[in-house]
């Protein structure tokens, strides 16, 4: 497993999936499990490395940029992974994605580039532990993500806000809208959060009862996947039960669906912990 993260941290990317703030998180995952200190201490290495380049980090991506890095640090904070106010500690990415958010809308959709990405980030530090409040860093949090689902309600929802605009996105796409959806939803902070939540959920109950709609392995795992997580969210029991069969009735459960580095070793770290929080990072939780 060492030479596994090993090789992930001498990447030359500072990004999440591939690079050192992934291999960040497999060595605190590692240290977690063992308690062997050649992990805690790589770990924190990785962390100071990627904090010393900040300023170079060019691409906001969540896959390779500074959204998966705030993420990954939010994550490892609200997993008590580290003691740290990330209110302090990710006030100048937060500046940074502000202006980002204000000036230039997403030319994409996507988890690994795009305006989903954007969301990801602000859903997870708008629901930090900080215990020292700070009204302006929270305000500033809520407006972008309100921003954010704006411009995703314009781009998957038609003129009216009836129906999706497009009835062929992508299984994989929805499925990560559907569990982010149901995940805000409770912070009552847009009403079209709701609104998007029944569309998708209808959308994809009509795509797995629909029998001129044949479903590959891969984007029948996605659908029962978000409906799993959504139901849990939500405790919609149907959603669950429903998810629940998909599995059992097409025994999907290994089906593979990421090939990041860092998905891979977070994956066979969790088998000993059953802790598997770590997936929000790809919108499977």
């Amino acid at each position: 497993m060492l030479s596994s993260i090993e090789k992930l941290s001498q990447s030359p990317s500072m990004g999440l999936y591939e690079g050192k703030m992934g291999a960040a998180l497999c060595c605190f995952k590692q240290y977690h499990i063992t308690r062997e200190k050649i992990y805690l201490n790589k770990g924190k290495k990785l962390l100071n490395h990627i904090a010393e380049n900040i300023d170079v980090i060019k691409s906001f991506g969540f896959s390779d940029g500074l959204l998966g890095i705030g993420w990954g640090v939010e994550w490892l904070a609200q997993n008590d992974y580290l003691k740290l106010d990330t209110n302090t500690v990710l006030s100048e990415v937060d500046d940074e994605i502000y202006r980002l958010v204000l000036f230039r809308k997403s030319e994409e959709l996507s988890l690994a580039n795009g305006t989903l990405a954007r969301i990801l980030y602000f859903y997870k530090r708008i629901t930090h532990l900080n215990k020292s409040g700070n009204f302006y860093r929270d305000a500033v949090l809520a407006e972008c993500i309100i921003l954010c689902i704006d411009e995703l309600f314009e781009n998957v929802m038609n003129y009216d806000g009836t129906d999706l605009e497009n009835v062929s996105f992508d299984v994989e796409f929805l499925s990560q809208v559907f569990i982010l959806v149901n995940k805000i939803l409770p912070l009552r902070i847009d009403h079209q959060v709701g609104i998007l939540r029944d569309v998708i959920a209808k959308k994809i109950l009509s795509d797995i009862n629909n029998i001129d709609y044949i479903l590959d392995d891969r984007d029948s795992y996605f659908y029962a996947n978000a409906l799993l997580q959504a139901g849990r969210i939500s405790k919609n029991n149907t959603w669950i039960e429903i998810a629940e069969r998909i599995f059992i009735a097409r025994t999907i459960k290994k089906v593979v669906i990421a090939k990041h580095p860092t998905f891979k070793i977070l994956n066979k770290l969790s088998k000993s912990t059953n802790d598997y929080s770590w997936q929000e990072g790809w919108l499977l939780r």
